[in-house]
């Protein structure tokens, strides 16, 4: 079983956690340790939740210790800090997987389910309580690191050089000691691999300064993989994970996960923007026009820029024929349909009519979910009223379902000329 030396407390302000605290976890354990014994494996939606619950836990630790509201922050730095969290919570769902796995068994024969169960909460109470917390405040810790080292960065004619520095008590461990008061420029490649905390609670810290370089040995001091490392270049939290190196994990093995990870990542920011685009819908609309019969012309703050000149005239005519029109939000997803216009609770769309062909018109239309479709008939159209009706009679009738559309509104040289349901235009 892996054993990670995790010690309890990182710094004087540090608060023991709450090892009996919910991290809502509790029923996807059962459901993950059950699937495993009964089917001698792990659904991918089951290694995608504990995935998720590791790293959301862990990102938050970043956005405590590089906070977006920070000075410092630079979003492609936090954005490689979070995918090596993802990363890492990946190495670490496979690392709690495998350690199961072993369990299955003992001396060659299939552990009993209440056996393997205990030993198993046993493993859970370790990766998903106790480590996880304490990975959660190292990675405030690496974060906060990689925050200073963008300060540092500013200030850097100014004070050129970092001196490192312990706390100065008995608790310090004997190798960081050894590095008490070292003093080094800031471009030193000494600090790519040691940049503090170097270690699990490291409570040791740099100093920007003026002061000579030191010429006190540096060398001797193996760090854990985690922590040869220094956030603010690397753009990672941990450099690597004792979950990735314990868990007999193969060169080919240890890309697929880390790529995994990767993969898992992405799909979050994805899902994340799509719900910030789909979030625009919950946006108050402004009314820009009230006519005399109290229809309105309502726009979105987030409505398509690209003609919304256009659109807010033709939806003041509307308004001045006793129809509100609201102009809704453009939503930035692939696939999602964007009628411009919303008229009592249908799709609605305008449509410039400049030539005789309606079949363009309709065909966007419909790709649209419209159901009203507001014809624009511009200067430039060669025929009157009746011709284009006769048209969209002819298009649809030959092309589409007859209820495909509700209504059809004609607007001519500013004035609304006609408004038919497409049942009375289909006759």
């Amino acid at each position: 079983m892996l054993a990670l030396n995790y010690r309890s407390k990182c710094c004087d302000n540090h608060y023991t956690a709450d090892y009996t605290a919910d991290f809502s976890i509790s029923r996807l354990i059962e459901d993950y340790l059950e699937q495993l014994f009964n089917e001698k494996k792990v659904s991918p939606e089951n290694r995608e939740k504990l995935w998720k619950v590791y790293y959301d836990k862990l990102s938050a630790g970043v956005d405590v210790g590089f906070s977006p509201k920070s000075e410092f922050w630079d979003e492609p730095l936090a954005k490689s800090l979070k995918t090596s969290i993802a990363e890492f919570s990946a190495f670490k769902e496979t690392s709690f997987r495998k350690t199961l796995e072993d369990l299955l068994t003992k001396d060659g024969k299939l552990t009993p389910k209440s056996e393997f169960l205990k030993e198993a909460y046993k493993v859970s109470g370790d990766y998903n309580t106790r480590w996880l917390e304490t990975e959660y405040h190292q990675t405030v810790a690496n974060a906060q690191s990689a925050e200073k080292w963008q300060d540092f960065q500013r200030n850097k004619n100014l004070y050129p050089n970092l001196r490192y520095s312990t706390v100065g008590d008995g608790r310090v461990r004997p190798e960081h000691a050894a590095w008490d008061g070292i003093v080094k420029p800031i471009n030193d490649p000494w600090w790519k691999d040691n940049l503090p905390p170097n270690d699990w609670g490291c409570r040791c810290t740099v100093v920007q300064t003026d002061e000579p370089e030191t010429d006190q040995p540096t060398g001797g001091t193996q760090l854990k993989i985690e922590f040869a490392n220094n956030p603010g270049v690397s753009g990672k939290i941990f450099n690597g994970s004792g979950y990735m190196t314990s868990g007999g994990l193969n060169p080919e093995q240890i890309e697929k996960v880390a790529a995994w990870g990767r993969f898992m990542f992405y799909k979050l920011i994805r899902k994340g923007k799509e719900a910030a685009e789909l979030a625009k819908h919950a946006a108050p609309y402004k009314i820009v026009y009230k006519s005399e019969s109290g229809a309105a012309v309502k726009v979105s703050p987030f409505a398509d820029k690209y003609d919304l000149d256009k659109n807010i005239t033709t939806a003041t005519i509307l308004a001045d024929n006793a129809i509100t029109v609201k102009i809704r939000p453009h939503i930035l997803i692939e696939g999602y349909k964007n009628p411009e216009y919303q008229i009592r609770k249908l799709m609605a769309d305008r449509k410039e009519q400049k030539g005789k062909g309606v079949s363009s018109n309709l065909k966007s239309a419909k790709a649209q979910g419209c159901k009203i479709i507001v014809f624009e008939i511009m200067p430039e159209y060669p025929s009157d009223l009746n011709r284009l009706k006769n048209s969209i009679r002819g298009n649809i009738l030959q092309n589409y379902r007859k209820d495909t559309f509700s209504e059809f509104i004609f607007i001519r040289e500013g004035k609304l000329i006609e408004k038919i349901s497409a049942e009375d235009l289909l006759k």
